[in-house]
């Protein structure tokens, strides 16, 4: 296993008439490779969790481990940093040079790199996200499309060359065309190894890529599972705050009045398919 939780919790400013507790008794795997969805109603815990795996912040209880290491124990707190980057939500905010291969090269840069391997990295990983170099390294990040600045601040991550991914609502803000891409450049991470985790608030453009969905409710994790399984429990779901998939809910309403289909696959395009076949049975 990459990443374990194990009965992880945390609680902001302990001890204080303001302490709060974000989240408790968290037991959470990570598999290397896996592509995972993490969603939940505002307040749940999603941003949280995500530093606390990241160790921007650290457990008040419980230990997480990284590779059969504790963090803090085993392991120091600032090579996870290395291991795994963290997309906040709107990183485009944080996008500050001149160029955007200056803005790539930031962190390659702050570790002391040779020219020579800063470019290689702001090559690759710019590629990585498809932007081609020539097109794009001497450009201003701030003359770039919503869906650009967007994959141009997953480069600056990418640069660092983590081990896993974590992005916080890579999509929200951005038009069609432009969450279309990034999902896409996403899922073409994961394909190649790469271990993601998205952060969001519904899942109705993200479902049909990841391949797990944990929810969180109140701190805690309620539902973990593929995601056909998950969003299967439409009234559960609803009951917590969330909306499920409208592929999912058409399938169910359709499966409710006979029709023959099936909630194997999330994405439109395999919903319209199915769709047509049930009529076509009818």
């Amino acid at each position: 296993m990459l990443i374990e939780m194990m009965n992880v919790s945390f609680t902001y400013m302990p001890n204080t008439s303001l302490e709060q507790l974000a989240l408790q008794s968290i037991n959470l795997g990570i598999d290397e490779g896996e592509f995972i969805g993490l969603i939940g109603p505002t307040g749940s815990g999603k941003s949280t969790l995500v530093q606390l795996l990241s160790t921007l912040l650290i457990p008040t209880e419980g230990k997480i481990i990284f590779e059969g290491q504790e963090i803090g124990k085993d392991i120091d707190p600032r090579i996870i940093r290395k291991e795994v980057g963290l997309v906040f939500q709107f990183p485009e905010s944080q996008l500050f040079a001149e160029t955007v291969a200056d803005d790539v090269a930031f962190g390659p840069r702050n570790l002391g790199l040779s020219e020579e391997e800063v470019d290689l990295r702001v090559r690759d990983s710019l590629g990585s996200v498809g932007l081609a170099y020539e097109r794009y390294a001497d450009r201003s990040p701030f003359s770039l499309s919503g869906g650009e600045k967007r994959l141009v601040a997953i480069a600056g991550i990418l640069a660092m060359k983590p081990h896993v991914l974590i992005l916080d609502e890579p999509i929200t803000g951005l038009d069609y065309w432009g969450r279309t891409r990034v999902l896409r450049c996403i899922d073409e991470l994961n394909r190649n190894g790469m271990t993601v985790i998205i952060v969001a608030h519904d899942m109705d453009e993200i479902a049909e890529y990841v391949d797990r969905v944990a929810v969180l409710s109140e701190g805690q994790i309620v539902l973990d599972g593929r995601p056909k399984d998950v969003f299967s429990q439409i009234d559960y779901l609803k009951d917590i705050g969330l909306d499920v998939p409208k592929t999912v809910e058409l399938l169910m309403k359709l499966r409710d009045r006979g029709f023959n289909v099936t909630v194997e696959s999330l994405g439109m395009q395999p919903a319209i398919s199915a769709i047509l076949a049930a009529v076509k049975e009818k």
